[in-house]
């Protein structure tokens, strides 16, 4: 018997792959346990008459409510039931819930609060609902047959109550854990082998040799130190959020199933057979194929948001090009293409068709591109269809702002770099791709300010790689800066162009920063802290600054405070005016959709796309920065060239000057080109091909 345990054991268990997918399977069983069963929960059951935001805090006898202890999730109107993950109850004395995120209706039939070990706290007769207290905004609070019926006065009403859980049987939480573990690890000793069998006679009745599937120890180590440094990282910058009680097990959990979930996708990328293929010949018309969802898509958004979406910054801009009166606090080159593309029509639609054309046209060319270099057509197509479709995309291409225009430069410089990498240098032989980056590295350069580092970085980094063309690529240089240089100087001079530039806060306001931070010190800590040498201190808040003001580049969930405040599209509510997306100006340009009912639909997705928790990371460019990196370091090793690291250099320049200039909040426009350049090539990159010089094999 225990000879045919141990030959059971070692013939389903011990090589790699089938051991990943038994951890990997109990880890999802013992998570799955315990997401229905260990921990405190809140159910509460409402109606009400609009889309929001339920959001509970907890917080023990006389601390005050914090973000970092709250709970939140994204309802839409009519009859809903929201149930709420919470930490142990004996920590909890007081819970606060703030159900609206506007003013309007609601009212709340039952609330049950549950964990094993006590008694279940009930809010559903009058008597008992009648312990909820009133804290804010709450304009009419009274007590029905229906419930408990409130009317909000404002976007932050707040009810709270007070939560004395009694004790059943708490020993039963511990017994819980253990049992649940050796539930899971019983399903999984059972299940596994069966999921190890079926997969391994799918491969053998596809006739596929399991070299070409796990080619050699190389794709584990790749894919073990992947999961490491990422799992690792990504708790970092998520940040997961842990419960105050069992912290360790919770983050012992969280570590074990990220690691997992990396390793198993990297292993499988890395491990896939690279096949080869010539350069695919690719219709001279085929951009147009891709470039037509996009066209169609973003032509509804703005027949939705006519003639276009503006803000204050568009606005002055447009009242610039309108009147010749040019200034460069914002890039004057911008203004003067608004009012270049207004001599045909004078609208904002007509810088909103443009920046559609061009954006779906570079798109288009880079998915010509992959498809020319082996990616297969309906991943190409599938990308395309994706990037038309995405949210992001339709309402920022609509938008009035240089930032569009920049990060379709950007996008172009990054398919450049493509061009320069998949040929080995030799796409810049040709006269007119050395002349059209000389363009690119003008544009970038000159629709932001900070543009110019990456406009002048990346040119200079390929010279270094590429020393065999280093003159044609000195020549797209050279272009570059007479460019810039002769529009900054003599076409500005004709136009008198005013040239008082921004001043960003490069040095820290460190003690005003401070103040803004909570304090826990007492009078006789500062006393002793005052004493005592602050070098190490005063480093640590200037540290503690710059982590802080560059959040938006490198954190996914936004910090606390003032630097989570995020600025999305320009959408939103007016309560007497209802919904606006153009800022109240003297330039007779107001809001005049063409279609009501598709911009009813795209808010309601844009709303639930930023209150939702499972969401937010959509308007977060770390998201897109780390998914385009992960692509390029898989691409790297799968075709063994070290080149493809050169690809996120023009994003990379870019996000630099961010962690020195000081903004109110994090932006997201300011960063959109890291987004659409991952967006288009992030998927095709993890499957990206090898070219050789043998017959296509498409």
């Amino acid at each position: 018997m225990n000879n045919k345990f141990l030959k059971h054991i070692q013939t389903n268990f011990i090589n790699i792959e089938a051991f990943i997918v038994t951890a990997l399977l109990f880890t999802f069983m013992f998570l799955l346990f315990y997401r229905f069963y260990m921990p405190a929960s809140i159910r509460v059951e409402f109606q009400t008459d609009s889309d929001s935001v339920f959001q509970v805090y907890w917080a023990s006898e006389n601390k005050a409510y914090m973000e970092k202890n709250s709970v939140s999730i994204f309802f839409s109107s009519g009859n809903t039931t929201c149930q709420l993950a919470l930490p142990n109850l004996k920590n909890i004395t007081k819970l606060r819930i703030d159900p609206l995120l506007k003013p309007s209706k609601m009212v709340i039939n039952k609330i049950i609060i549950n964990q094993l070990g006590y008694l279940p706290t009930r809010l559903e007769t009058h008597a008992e609902l009648k312990k909820i207290k009133t804290l804010n905004q709450i304009r009419e609070y009274e007590l029905n047959t229906n419930g408990l019926a409130i009317v909000s006065s404002g976007i932050d009403p707040q009810l709270e109550i007070a939560l004395k859980p009694i004790l059943k049987n708490h020993i039963l939480s511990y017994v819980a854990y253990f049992i649940g573990a050796f539930i899971s690890l019983l399903l999984t000793l059972t299940i596994a082998p069966f999921i190890y069998r079926f997969v391994k006679s799918k491969k053998q009745s596809l006739s596929l040799h399991p070299a070409k599937i796990f080619p050699s120890i190389k794709a584990r180590t790749y894919g073990a130190s992947i999961a490491v440094i990422g799992s690792i990282f990504l708790f970092i910058v998520i940040p997961v959020q842990l419960q105050p009680s069992y912290t360790f097990f919770y983050f012992v959990i969280h570590f074990v199933i990220i690691s997992i979930s990396i390793f198993l996708l990297s292993y499988w990328l890395l491990s896939r057979p690279v096949y080869r293929y010539r350069v695919i010949t690719v219709s001279s018309w085929s951009w147009l194929g891709y470039a037509a969802p996009c066209y169609l898509i973003w032509t509804l958004y703005l027949l939705a948001f006519w003639p276009g979406q503006m803000s204050p910054d568009s606005l002055w801009q447009w009242k610039q090009a309108m009147t010749g009166d040019f200034h460069d606090w914002h890039p004057a080159f911008h203004s003067m293409s608004i009012w270049l593309i207004t001599r045909l029509w004078c609208s904002p639609s007509a810088v909103a068709f443009t920046q559609i054309f061009f954006l779906g046209l570079t798109a288009a060319w880079g998915l010509v591109i992959l498809r020319k270099w082996g990616v297969p057509r309906l991943l190409t197509y599938f990308v395309c269809l994706f990037f038309a479709l995405f949210l992001v995309n339709g309402l920022m291409v609509i938008t009035l702002w240089k930032d569009v225009a920049y990060s379709i430069a950007i996008l172009a410089m990054t398919l450049i770099v493509l061009e320069i990498v998949l040929s080995d240098g030799k796409w810049i032989l040709k006269r007119r791709a050395w002349i059209f980056f000389g363009v690119i590295i003008t544009l970038a350069a000159i629709y932001r300010h900070n543009g110019v580092a990456t406009a002048l970085g990346t040119p200079l980094i390929l010279i270094l790689v590429y020393r065999k063309f280093w003159k044609h690529l000195a020549f797209a240089f050279a272009l570059g800066i007479l460019l810039y240089i002769g529009i900054r100087g003599p076409l500005y001079e004709i136009f008198d162009i005013q040239r008082k530039l921004p001043n960003p806060n490069f040095k820290p306001r460190v003690d005003k920063y401070e103040k803004r931070q909570p304090s826990t010190t007492t009078p006789t800590s500062v006393a002793a802290t005052s004493e005592k040498k602050s070098v190490i201190r005063s480093t640590t808040k200037v540290l503690r600054y710059y982590a802080d003001l560059s959040s938006t580049i490198w954190r996914i969930k936004p910090l606390e405070g003032r630097f989570r405040r995020t600025g999305y599209s320009n959408i939103w509510w007016d309560h007497k005016k209802g919904l606006r997306y153009i800022n109240s100006n003297k330039l007779d340009i107001h809001e005049d959709s063409l279609a009501p009912q598709i911009r009813k639909f795209v808010y309601k997705k844009y709303i639930q796309s930023v209150e939702k928790p499972q969401s937010y990371f959509i308007w977060r460019p770390a998201s897109y920065l780390y998914l385009f990196l992960a692509s390029v370091i898989i691409a790297s090793i799968r075709l063994n060239s070290w080149k493809f690291l050169l690809l996120p250099v023009p994003i990379v320049l870019h996000l630099m000057p961010f962690f020195l200039i000081s903004t109110s909040k994090a932006i997201f426009r300011y960063h959109y080109s890291v987004a659409i350049v991952s967006l288009l090539l992030s998927l095709p990159f993890f499957v990206l091909n090898a070219v050789n010089d043998g017959k296509d094999s498409q």
